[in-house]
């Protein structure tokens, strides 16, 4: 998979579990865990992920010549069309609350408006910082 800087995969999740290694540039990855924290890091070349199945996860491009990594997952099987997006969940709520910090500081309408390609959105770089909730 190659993501251009600043592109993001939406958060997904799906029932199979993901291993990736990263082959070119810098990308960043978010997931959240079961219980309700979240986990965010920057990787490089030659670096590894894992989510474990039903973890969701996103990732976003952060090279100026784009990211490239190498995506293996548990079941031959895997199909995307088993993947499930936030914006799949959105779609299906009749109200979800959307705290401001999301907004403003998340990007999240940019981040809806403006596709990339298939399930990526073009966004501004994440911040490092806590959401507050309210």
């Amino acid at each position: 998979m190659r993501l251009d800087q600043g592109v993001i995969r939406e958060l997904h999740w799906h029932k199979e579990a993901e291993w990736a290694y990263v082959l070119e540039g810098h990308v960043r990855i978010t997931a959240l865990d079961l219980d309700g924290g979240y986990f965010m890091d920057d990787l490089e070349k030659g670096d590894l992920w894992y989510f474990p199945p039903g973890y969701p996860h996103s990732l976003q491009g952060l090279s100026p010549n784009g990211s490239e990594f190498l995506l293996i997952f548990d079941d031959g099987n895997f199909s995307e069309e088993s993947t499930f997006l936030l914006t799949d969940w959105f779609g299906k709520c009749v109200y979800v609350p959307v705290t401001w910090s999301m907004v403003v500081n998340g990007g999240l309408h940019e981040m809806c408006q403006t596709r990339c390609g298939p399930y990526c959105r073009r966004g501004c770089p994440l911040l490092r910082q806590e959401t507050i909730a309210v």
